[in-house]
């Protein structure tokens, strides 16, 4: 195993550290030589792709949304493998059937949408207006899955679905996309908007959106890592959905060194120890919501309690 190269782009900056801090731990444990690209738009990709495979990296790992790049290094550079994470680079949508997938072409992600659910049955419990608001960057596929997750949760922790009714009527969900990886000011805009309507707490996966719920005194919690919100706004962060990817990048990773890659999706959920949920303010849960949550959790990694990973776009399956 010479070197490894991960490529992410600066629109995506909770994604970004989510890579960074287990690939060096694993840089140490596998004596690898690490490279890490900043700022890398979208139609770069390829040619900074290039650049890495010219000097004979054996993988290069991308973030989300260089489908393009992905398949014109994999095809033209056989021999080192290439990787997508998280929307628009699952190997369904980069080889759509009857496509073949090539065998140097790989997908990683961590699967939150059980870690959104316990977060979801948190906010479910936690609010006083009965409107919580969810901020989205796209509803891209991997993210509708832990938005849907979410809100399974506030609707469990207010009893559930009524039969044949696609909402709970006793609580109100509200969603607003910002439609941009990487944009604060657009973030907090749309957190604000929705506290103004009503929401007291907030749930985003969106840069800006736990400044907008600092300014306004409501709780946040993050949809996908705690540090770039906890760094921004850590009195108002209640909990967070977390990827925890040191597990999918050492798989990898010792596969290729074992000569025994496969082109396939690498994921982990909370049993694999691929997400976790994290309460972050617990001096203002009450503790028998704590408990609550606790025995889900371990129902949830027990296999007892199936939170399904639904991809179609929230409004749509919830009928919001």
């Amino acid at each position: 195993m010479a070197a490894i190269h991960i490529e992410p782009t600066v629109t995506s900056h909770s994604w970004d550290l989510a890579q960074y801090e287990p690939m060096v731990r694993l840089k140490e444990k596998y004596g690898l030589v690490y490279e890490f690209t900043e700022g890398v738009t979208v139609p770069e990709g390829e040619r900074v792709g290039r650049s890495y495979a010219e000097r004979d990296f054996d993988i290069i790992m991308f973030t989300s949304w260089y489908p393009d790049a992905i398949k014109a290094i994999a095809r033209d550079y056989p021999h080192i493998v290439v990787l997508g994470a998280g929307g628009g680079t699952e190997l369904h949508v980069l080889y759509p059937p009857p496509e073949k997938i090539p065998p140097n072409v790989g997908h990683y992600d961590s699967y939150l949408h059980e870690s959104a659910y316990l977060c979801g049955y948190l906010a479910g419990k936690m609010t006083k207006t009965n409107i919580i608001g969810v901020v989205g960057q796209y509803p891209v596929l991997n993210a509708n899955r832990y938005f849907n997750g979410f809100i399974q949760g506030v609707y469990d922790a207010f009893g559930g679905i009524p039969w044949g009714e696609k909402r709970n009527p006793n609580v109100d969900v509200k969603i607003t996309w910002i439609f941009t990886w990487y944009d604060p000011p657009k973030g907090r805009e749309a957190a604000i908007s929705l506290i103004e309507a009503g929401a007291d707490i907030i749930f985003s996966d969106a840069a800006g959106a736990s400044t907008g719920a600092a300014e306004k005194g409501v709780h946040f919690i993050a949809a996908q890592f705690e540090r770039p919100d906890i760094d921004w706004a850590p009195e108002v962060v209640l909990a967070s959905s977390n990827w925890v990817l040191d597990g999918i990048f050492e798989e990898i990773i010792l596969s290729v060194m074992e000569d025994r890659f496969e082109a396939k999706e690498y994921y982990a959920g909370m049993a694999e120890g691929g997400a976790k949920f994290k309460i972050n303010l617990p001096e203002v849960v009450p503790s028998e919501v704590k408990d609550e949550l606790r025995v889900l959790e371990e129902r949830i990694l027990a296999g007892e309690l199936v939170i399904q990973p639904i991809v179609t776009q929230p409004e749509d399956h919830w009928g919001l």
